[in-house]
């Protein structure tokens, strides 16, 4: 089993440009990710080997580097939040202004994102934006058959998103043997830390909604946290959230 994940998010890395993916990039205030908690643990480098930062400047408004990306800026947050439309973003990036940050934190409430390939779609409410800084965001996404679980990879970012992304994810990544009624959210951080971050939302269309505020990588499994561990190559010693 774990050589079956391994394959599957390298394989997902190395493809990255054709995938479900827009990048995260300037947000640099609370770095530090998710709360520090007890529980199973990945080998020393397991994840960090696994997952590079592809996009590494620092601007607010975001450059054309290695990827393709659309700007998000303070005006298209206002009017989708005046109008109650969705934002339109390529699947390959989205990049947000200042100006665009200040605008979600003040939005009447959640700015609704589209990815134009159908993948996937978010929402962004106020109530969860930290900090003025602009950012970028992006993930892959990896539907695993034969573990019967989705992985979700924040791409391009370490630590805080610096807001909550509430992400629905289309059908088409769900496999078959995966029950979404009873499926969690796993958050699994560069150091093996797993977390239980709750029960996902499975929706009626087939689809479901999973709520993402740091980097690292999250798994959706029906599965116990031991069962992820074991998946991910530990032992499953250790407190289990």
């Amino acid at each position: 089993m774990i050589k079956k994940r391994i394959a599957a998010l390298a394989a997902a890395l190395v493809i990255a440009s054709s995938g479900a993916v827009v990048f995260a990039g300037d947000y640099n205030e609370n770095k530090g990710g998710m709360p520090s908690t007890s529980g199973p643990k990945l080998p020393s480098g397991t994840i960090s080997g696994l997952i590079t930062p592809i996009v590494t400047t620092s601007d607010s408004t975001g450059s054309k580097d290695e990827i393709d990306y659309t700007v998000v800026t303070e005006e298209r947050v206002k009017n989708a939040d005046e109008k109650g439309t969705s934002i339109k973003i390529p699947t390959k990036g989205a990049s947000f202004t200042k100006g665009a940050k200040s605008a979600l934190a003040t939005a009447s409430g959640p700015v609704k994102f589209q990815s134009v390939s159908g993948d996937y779609s978010y929402t962004i409410d106020p109530s969860s934006v930290k900090g003025t800084k602009g950012f970028r965001i992006g993930f892959e996404i990896i539907r695993n058959d034969d573990t019967n679980e989705v992985t979700i990879i924040p791409l391009g970012w370490t630590g805080s998103f610096g807001c909550t992304i509430n992400l629905r994810v289309n059908k088409v990544f769900v496999p078959d043997g995966l029950d979404l009624t009873k499926a969690n959210n796993y958050h699994i951080t560069d150091d093996g830390k797993i977390t239980n971050e709750g029960p996902v939302t499975a929706n009626s269309d087939g689809t479901f909604t999973v709520a993402l505020s740091s980097a690292s990588y999250y798994v959706v499994s029906a599965g116990s946290a031991e069962d992820v561990a074991a998946g991910a190559g530990v032992d499953g010693n250790g407190a289990v959230l």
